[in-house]
């Protein structure tokens, strides 16, 4: 019950010598936290201040802001084009690994019964012309990304993009269609 006591009274006096310190703190006086904070605060404002008012003297605040909506829109379509190409990559890549495994799929195939072979032969061709169309429109996507630049007009770049995107969607749904044969292949084999 001493100990109980004893740490109640030392918390209460560290609270007491503390809660000036606080309060100073709050004022922006105290451990000079505060201080800094303000004034880097006010620094900032009076640098967008003083921005604004260069702009509105000079008078070309409208010629500014299309600049400033021609560089984000530059930007952001390289931007969309370095994902697209990213994206298109990972599905070349994965088709080519999928692919890589031919030669043991077809000696599988080729070791299964002679009755199950037509399906599974139709299955295999199924996945293999998946995966080879999941390639080809996932170059497709790469080639139409590549082909955006700061030079081309904004609308040339959104019709690339969008035909881009077209091309990319095509590549997945090809790659789910060719895992979706590779696997209905290897449940037919595993019965």
């Amino acid at each position: 019950m001493n100990k109980t006591l004893t740490k109640v009274l030392a918390g209460s006096a560290m609270a007491a010598l503390l809660l000036p310190m606080a309060a100073s703190a709050h004022e922006g006086f105290g451990l000079g936290v505060k201080a800094d904070v303000k004034t880097e605060v006010n620094a900032g404002i009076g640098t967008r201040i003083d921005k604004a008012l260069d702009r509105i003297e000079s008078g070309d605040k409208d010629q500014d802001k299309d600049q400033k909506r021609e560089d984000r829109k530059d930007a952001q379509a390289s931007t969309t084009a370095a994902r697209i190409t990213a994206k298109a990559t990972r599905i070349q890549t994965t088709a080519d690994t999928m692919l890589s495994f031919n030669n043991r799929v077809a000696a599988v195939i080729a070791s299964s019964s002679v009755e199950t072979q037509a399906a599974l032969n139709a299955k295999f061709t199924a996945f293999k012309s998946a995966a080879a169309n999941a390639k080809v429109e996932a170059g497709n996507a790469i080639s139409g990304a590549a082909q955006v630049n700061a030079q081309n007009s904004t609308t040339t770049n959104a019709t690339l993009l969008a035909q881009a995107k077209v091309d990319l969607g095509q590549a997945r749904d090809f790659l789910r269609d060719a895992t979706h044969a590779l696997f209905s292949l290897f449940r037919s084999l595993w019965k």
